[in-house]
């Protein structure tokens, strides 16, 4: 495979940050070097505690501007990877970070267990067991300890799940059940993609626009939506998930 690229990934922060750990892995353990920038807003875009966990493994992701943000420099590792101790990150930061190691680190097939600790209290935590399930349909089975320790097993490799569906997008959905709500007065509007069966935490939209008055009904991967009481009503919600 390609072991030299520049990788220039616009705004793209959900691409930036899983490539980046995913890049550092495999130029740990295989060798090779890439650069990874984007538009002047992702050289904003904080990526230091994805970085400094990276670090604590031994890889070698280099500051190509300022120190916690992109662009980024990885190259091979000076030395062996440190597998043994505990990957710490803080919880209180994006998702993305923990996700994107929790994706990375099997590449590694570790003959030895790898555990990442979470510091403080884990947020978003919905987005974080999207990856676990996923990563268990690939064949590698996460062990989560009360949501603060990510065990990756021995051995691990990713093995094919043959197919699979790939959600839309949940907090795109909500402006189109809050149409629904509003204006679909005759026919129901029909949206694809999301329903019953979806993981993310904003399907919880659905459940406050009942709340306030819409009527939704939900299939496995689809959702209608048409106005119900009107004027919808207020409600006071938790949207910490």
């Amino acid at each position: 495979g390609t072991r030299e690229a520049r990788l220039f990934l616009g705004n793209a922060g959900t691409a930036m940050r899983p490539l980046c750990a995913a890049l550092a892995v495999m130029a740990a353990s295989q060798g090779g070097t890439f650069e990874l920038s984007g538009v002047p807003r992702m050289h904003e875009r904080p990526i230091g505690d994805l970085v400094d966990a990276l670090h604590q493994l031994g890889c070698n992701v280099q500051w190509l501007g300022q120190v916690g943000y992109p662009p980024l420099r990885i190259a091979a590792a000076l030395s062996a990877l440190r597998t043994a101790p505990p990957i710490r990150v803080r919880g209180g930061v994006s998702s993305q970070f923990l996700s994107a190691l929790l994706l990375a680190l099997p590449l590694l097939g570790s003959p030895q267990a790898m555990t990442i600790e979470v510091e403080g209290e884990l947020i978003s935590r919905p987005y974080v067991q999207i990856t676990v399930n996923l990563l268990a349909r690939f064949g590698i089975k996460v062990e989560v300890q009360a949501w603060q320790r990510f065990v990756i097993p021995a051995g691990c490799a990713y093995l094919s799940p043959g197919d699979i569906h790939v959600e839309g997008d949940a907090s795109s959905a909500s402006y189109f059940i809050a149409l629904g709500a509003i204006a679909a007065t005759r026919e129901p509007l029909r949206i694809e993609g999301v329903g019953r069966d979806s993981i993310q935490g904003d399907i919880a939209f659905v459940d406050a626009a009942r709340a306030m008055g819409a009527d939704v009904s939900c299939g496995a991967a689809h959702l209608e939506v048409r106005r119900g009481r009107f004027p919808l009503k207020a409600i006071e919600l938790d949207c910490n998930h």
